[in-house]
């Protein structure tokens, strides 16, 4: 489902009733939002798909300002896309994910930002048809950013039976253990110990800042 069919469905909780989405303002207002960050700091990193005849040219990035001569590539609807696009970061935007790949390969843009969550699994699952992408290896993006589960407005009691629990399993600690049995792999791939951090601002995260913080990323 794109993000906009998404929220149409949830609005009439006839389809799907419980997204989980980066926080943003659209659907804080329209939703039942639970203030868990369900992956904790994970969403808040990303890591870059960038074609192999440009490795040197990353190398050489530190600053957010050499990244701005760069080009990413972003799919309509990403709250990553709209931080970009306040940032003056030059993008390629599309509507169709599964292209944004072909698209990178064919060397239509330069960059493309993606989870650590996310990048190694996509990357293995389309490497048959990707030979001239990789991870690159030296940065890391830094956009603060956590994951609530939105709730249709349509199911008040089951957003209150979600934020108890939720809100019990990160106080317990039991939220962090579930989040390393799935993705300390990904932690540990993506070594950011090792890797330069960009920071890019993201002015609605500044809302929720005293939501929680979390340093899971590099206690691996």
């Amino acid at each position: 489902m794109s993000v906009g069919r998404m929220r149409k469905s949830s609005l009439k909780g006839e389809l799907i009733n419980t997204v989980f989405l980066p926080a943003n303002e659209l659907w804080d207002t329209s939703h039942l939002v639970i203030k868990v960050p369900v992956r904790l700091g994970l969403l808040s990193y990303r890591l870059l798909l960038v074609n192999k005849a440009d490795m040197a040219k990353f190398a050489k990035i530190t600053t957010l300002a050499d990244l701005k001569k760069l080009t990413a590539g972003v799919a309509s609807g990403w709250e990553t896309t709209k931080v970009f696009k306040k940032q003056g970061i030059k993008l390629v935007e599309t509507g169709y994910f599964e292209g944004i790949f072909s698209m990178l390969n064919g060397h239509r843009f330069d960059y493309l930002p993606r989870g650590i969550y996310e990048i190694y699994a996509e990357l293995d699952a389309r490497q048959h048809l990707l030979n001239d992408v990789v991870v690159e290896p030296t940065l890391a993006l830094n956009i603060p950013m956590f994951t609530y589960v939105y709730v249709s407005p349509k199911y008040p009691r089951l957003a209150n039976r979600l934020g108890d629990g939720l809100r019990e399993l990160l106080v317990t600690g039991e939220l962090k253990k579930i989040l390393y049995k799935h993705y300390a792999e990904d932690i540990k791939r993506a070594n950011l110990k090792e890797r330069k951090i960009i920071t890019i601002e993201n002015n609605h995260y500044n809302q929720h800042a005293s939501d929680y913080h979390d340093d899971l990323l590099f206690t691996q």
